[in-house]
């Protein structure tokens, strides 16, 4: 059985793993003697408590072999398929399907990550009617505006023609909102009813969660779907389908293979417009390397919607795209946590503005105060959802 590591926190001692195959999921299912019904579409699994005091760390992002201690030696409980607001460590009853408990420190039982495996690729849909383009991107020239929603640590970022969305990058929340505090949220938007295009930067679960909730209505009007086409788990593939079967117009974007630049995983032009341009990053293990992302600008100003990508990425490739003299705002990637270092660019980027972080509760201690001190170090002036308690407006 294979497994991808959706989410490891050593320090808590957290798990969240998805299956790569159907299959995989059945023989889980057969080993634990429980079955999931036919209306359940969930297939991740959650445990917590997990103390590895040695041994191979799983990384996430990657596939592994499924340990056989972790499935004899818990127990393992289904997830309530009733909605309900009660508040658990992960509210996420929308994608997770079975729990169990640790107690007690264990060696690590991961082997090392497997380097092979067969994925499923997501298929664009009606691309010959279509130019394969964002809708709502030409004729830029003033009233232009970012809002980089208040989603908890995920990112869910809307870009405004005046007062009409033409694009949404990612529908991310965060993984401990239930699927009330989703809905909420999606309720507090009016984006969907102007038919914006949507980008999904990888298929990361806190950047694309809120599909789940979301109404077929909502996504139905939405004008065209850009995403990575490498589905790494059962949970993207379902995402992926949701999607295809209520959007018209889907470019399903492949990954180039890796030229490893310096030794460094780089950024390919998917398209060249006046006012925006879309990078796809190249093959990598890390999946926050090989994503979608985008930089939108008017006369005056530019933003750069990263998602996860690393700091040499956004200013070697997609900062480069930008006209010069344009004030330089940015949605810090990662949620404003680690993307490698920002040294060599102290100083060296003008006319930087705003840098808006999308954060909230985590287990990782981000925002780090080193990487906020080296943003403003920058220049930039920092301003996160979880300090303002809401969203954050940039106008361009």
């Amino acid at each position: 059985m294979h497994i991808y590591i959706e989410k490891y926190d050593r320090q808590q001692g957290m798990l969240l793993a998805d299956f790569v195959y159907v299959e995989h999921l059945d023989q889980f299912c057969d080993r634990i003697g429980q079955r999931l019904n036919e209306a359940d579409e969930r297939t991740m699994i959650l445990i917590e408590g997990l103390n590895f005091v040695s041994g191979i760390y799983p990384k996430e992002g990657c596939v592994y072999h499924f340990p056989d201690e972790l499935i004899t030696k818990y127990k393992w409980n289904r997830e309530s398929i009733e909605e309900s607001e009660e508040e658990k460590e992960i509210g996420s009853s929308d994608i997770i399907a079975f729990r169990a408990k640790g107690n007690g420190e264990i060696p690590s039982f991961f082997s090392k990550a497997l380097k092979r495996y067969k994925w499923n690729l997501a298929k664009p849909k009606d691309l010959s009617y279509w130019d394969g383009k964002p809708c709502g991107g030409k004729g830029i020239k003033e009233d232009l505006s970012v809002k980089v929603r208040n989603v908890g640590q995920g990112n869910w970022n809307e870009v405004y023609k005046k007062d009409r969305c033409i694009l949404i990058y990612d529908l991310g929340v965060s993984i401990k909102y239930n699927n009330h505090q989703v809905k909420q949220i999606i309720r507090n938007t009016q984006a969907f009813k102007d038919s914006p295009s949507l980008i999904i930067s990888h298929w990361d679960i806190d950047h694309y969660k809120a599909i789940f909730q979301a109404e077929s209505e909502l996504l139905g009007s939405l004008c065209c779907v850009f995403c990575p086409a490498k589905l790494p788990n059962l949970t993207s593939e379902r995402a992926f389908k949701r999607l295809k079967e209520n959007c018209n117009y889907i470019n399903s974007i492949e990954e180039d293979d890796s030229r490893l630049i310096s030794r460094r995983i780089s950024l390919s032009l998917v398209f060249d417009e006046p006012n925006f341009v879309l990078f796809r990053g190249e093959k990598s293990s890390d999946r926050n390397k090989s994503g979608l992302s985008i930089a939108v600008w008017n006369k005056n100003s530019s933003i750069i919607l990263a998602g996860d990508h690393y700091y040499y990425q956004i200013f070697d490739y997609i900062y480069k795209k930008i006209p010069q003299g344009l004030k330089v705002n940015l949605v810090t990637p990662h949620h404003g946590g680690e993307a490698g270092s920002l040294k060599r660019y102290i100083g060296n980027i003008p006319n930087v503005n705003i840098a808006a972080t999308s954060t909230g509760e985590n287990n990782y201690e981000h925002p780090k105060p080193e990487n906020k001190k080296n943003i403003i170090k920058m220049g930039f002036k920092w301003v996160s959802t979880n300090e303002v308690n809401g969203d954050i407006e940039i106008l361009l």
